[in-house]
């Protein structure tokens, strides 16, 4: 069975620029979005760039190799995985002028066993999203010189039960971002007509139940934690508590849209078995700071927290 992936994204530079940076597998080590999620990861790139490995108990063990160039358009690839499974695949970058920008297209292809047509499309998508982190880094790499998004693995904690008062969403992924800003101006709307005394930080969080990969929807609740419950809240509004439990935690530092790197990599991290998630607790993000109490996004702080047994 076939899985075929494809990621685009225009970067606002000309190609001569950009394709030096895709190209140059040194480069990578600045804009890989599997490299983020083990900054201990063994590395050993040839003298010209063309050829890497990488061991990691996290990523996993594999290797990458230019077989073509046609600069500055086009690029294939190799790539190999030797663990926690054997599998070999194509990997292909496609650079189209555009004006004085660039699209870049990025593609996989490789061949499946037939059992896995049952998760097709959620890998496809699951790989599609990797992808997408790594041309956002890429895009950042190329117009900026550097990539605001910084991880700190600060392990597992003890978290205090929470109280907590929320509206709940069900909406495609890419939808996120707005109906979750809507939420938030909601609870705070109500927060600060009276009620700011029940409130415990001022600090909103994010609860996600539901993540379907295959059809693209979650189902989250956007929540502002509390001392005690008001008497009366609206009916668009719930109410909940997060029992204690301990928490495998990844700081994210940097703009929300670089956020799927912190959940990519904790995911990475449940995989290699690096903690066992208590299914029973949704994950959480809990912002530290907001967008109003900072004067450059780079400087947001959320943490990206799983229930762990």
């Amino acid at each position: 069975m076939k899985i075929f992936i494809q990621r685009l994204t225009t970067i606002h530079k000309q190609i001569d620029e950009i394709y030096p940076k895709i190209a140059d597998f040194s480069e990578w080590k600045i804009w890989s979005p599997w490299l983020i999620a083990d900054p201990k990861t063994r590395i050993n790139i040839s003298e010209n760039g063309k050829f890497y490995q990488w061991e990691s108990p996290i990523t996993g063990t594999g290797n990458m190799k230019i077989m073509e160039e046609n600069k500055p358009s086009q690029i294939d690839m190799n790539l190999q995985f030797l663990k926690p499974m054997k599998s070999r695949s194509k990997v292909s970058f496609f650079l189209e002028p555009q004006g004085p920008n660039t699209k870049v297209t990025w593609t996989m292809e490789f061949n499946a066993p037939i059992f896995f047509v049952f998760w097709k499309k959620s890998m496809e998508n699951f790989i599609g999203m990797d992808y997408e982190r790594g041309l956002l880094m890429l895009k950042d790499y190329c117009e900026k010189g550097n990539i605001p998004s910084y991880l700190t693995f600060s392990g597992i904690k003890n978290v205090a039960s929470k109280k907590y008062i929320g509206i709940k969403t069900t909406c495609e992924m890419n939808q996120i971002d707005k109906h979750m800003s809507a939420d938030f101006e909601q609870l705070f709307a109500f927060v600060n007509k009276g009620f700011d005394d029940v409130v415990t930080s001022g600090k909103g969080m994010s609860l996600y139940h539901k993540w379907d990969m295959a059809k693209k929807i979650t189902t989250y609740t956007a929540a502002i934690e509390v001392k005690d419950f008001p008497p009366k809240i609206p009916l668009q509004f719930v109410k909940g508590t997060i029992p204690a439990s301990k928490f495998y935690c990844i700081e994210h530092k940097g703009p929300y849209r670089f956020m799927g790197n912190a959940w990519a990599v904790q995911m990475m991290h449940k995989r290699s078995k690096q903690f066992k998630a208590n299914k029973g607790i949704s994950p959480m993000e809990l912002y530290h700071n907001s967008p109003k109490e900072v004067a450059n996004t780079s400087d947001l702080i959320t943490e990206v927290m799983m229930a762990t047994k």
